[in-house]
């Protein structure tokens, strides 16, 4: 075998390695990462202390409940939520729910958001109830909070 050949088939067999070892830098650069946030990291990155505290303990339907929301988020990002207008009254009954979406940025935040009584809500003790769903670096995560109790009356 002369030597261009021996040439031709050392650079195919480098070419060959380069190829390899590149897909592989790329499979394990996207798989560690993707492991440690899928199955290692269990921290909450937007945090909402519980109990929500409510302005007031007494509401009329149609009415909005203030809610102030103490929140700690450590990403960037879009927060998707669900809120239940909660009847406590022994069982357990949903009388509302909302469903919206919100950005929020890093940092430490006080917020006071209102949440609307339905004009058609009976009269009774109630919490509302809220699921968190976001992603960060690719992996959903979730958190949920709660309200005080209060009282719908007429």
């Amino acid at each position: 075998m002369g030597k261009t050949k021996q040439y031709t088939v050392h650079m195919y067999h480098r070419i060959i390695s380069i190829a390899v070892f590149s897909i592989l830098f790329v499979l394990v650069g996207w798989a560690v990462p993707q492991t440690y946030f899928n199955y290692v990291d269990s921290k909450d990155y937007y945090v909402v202390d519980n109990p929500i505290t409510i302005g007031e303990s007494t509401y009329k339907p149609c009415e909005q409940v203030k809610m102030i929301i103490h929140r700690n988020a450590y990403f960037d990002g879009i927060v998707h939520k669900v809120e239940e207008l909660t009847k406590v009254n022994g069982t357990v009954v949903v009388e509302d729910k909302n469903i919206s979406e919100f950005n929020v940025a890093y940092g430490e935040e006080t917020l006071i958001i209102n949440y609307d009584i339905p004009c058609d809500v009976s009269l009774g003790r109630y919490i509302i109830r809220g699921a968190l769903e976001y992603r960060v670096n690719g992996v959903q995560k979730t958190g949920a909070y709660v309200t005080e109790l209060f009282e719908i009356v007429e």
